[in-house]
């Protein structure tokens, strides 16, 4: 029986103050991909295209890693943007050719009374077919087990990137920065 399941994430967050802008930070979409996943998870397979390495999650008493390769790049407005690509099902080689996983993300900085935000979302969707014993078992039950789940994943990266772009951003502002007065 297939199965789809679900999960959003929003995320407005307050931008410090740099000689910077975060503008020309979110034009670097390599820096932004480091700080939703650990580097062991992250593997650039061309230009602005990275194969992201989810970690292992338990399903019920099925083990799971999605591997996703994601395109992330940056409008001409600012926006960055991140659109999944192509998918893989590791740990459950029979149900392979029966997974999909659809994940996108966008992020926009923008001003209001003088600080700077950046704000957007994150939406995750798989569909997959679980075999028996989950065709037995009440579909409500199940997906909103799945939905959960996917909603933990997206909540773990959301709070990194909370963390570590902020993080990133200040290390790179004030090298930049440094780089201009020395110059």
């Amino acid at each position: 029986m297939f199965h789809d399941f679900f999960a959003a994430q929003v995320v407005k967050l307050e931008v410090p103050s740099q000689q910077v802008s975060i503008q020309k930070y979110l034009q670097k979409p390599q820096r932004v991909v480091r700080a939703i996943g650990a580097s062991s998870h992250i593997e650039p397979i061309g230009e602005d295209a990275y194969r992201l390495s989810m970690r292992p999650v338990k399903f019920f008493m099925l083990g799971i890693e999605p591997t996703v390769d994601l395109k992330v790049w940056t409008d001409g407005d600012g926006t960055i943007r991140l659109d999944s690509t192509a998918c893989e099902l590791r740990g459950i080689e029979t149900m392979r050719d029966h997974f999909s996983l659809q994940l996108n993300g966008d992020l926009t900085p923008y001003e209001m009374g003088g600080t700077t935000y950046l704000q957007g979302g994150a939406q995750i969707a798989i569909k997959i077919y679980l075999p028996p014993p989950f065709s037995f078992m009440p579909k409500g039950l199940v997906e909103s087990t799945g939905n959960s789940l996917l909603g933990g994943i997206l909540l773990r990266m959301k709070q990194r990137l909370m963390h570590q772009l902020l993080l990133d951003y200040d290390r790179w502002a004030t090298q930049q920065a440094e780089a201009l007065v020395a110059a």
